[in-house]
């Protein structure tokens, strides 16, 4: 089973598709420009934002996934999430 398992995920990479989060078009330093505060806030959009890659694989681009940060920190209802209210929601630089 698992050489199977290695076998189909070599196949996704051959692809160019994610299956990682470093494989995502974005880093924790862009979240970070966003406004995102440091600490595991980073690392759960970074994951989440790879569970929507691994879905749809065109959705592993800078700025679609710089859009989806925005989405998945605004509706959060955890407290470790919203971008600061100084910013007004809306991060940091735009790229």
């Amino acid at each position: 089973l698992s050489s199977l398992l290695g076998t189909k995920i070599e196949s996704v990479r051959e692809a160019g598709h994610p299956v990682q989060v470093n494989d995502l078009a974005v880093t924790g330093s862009d979240l970070l420009e966003l406004g995102l505060s440091e600490g595991p806030a980073v690392g759960k959009v970074l994951a989440d934002l790879l569970d929507a890659v691994l879905v749809d694989p065109n959705k592993n681009n800078h700025k679609a996934l710089l859009q989806l940060a925005r989405e998945i920190t605004t509706r959060s209802t955890d407290s470790r999430f919203p971008f600061p209210a100084s910013r007004g929601g809306e991060g940091g630089r735009r790229r």
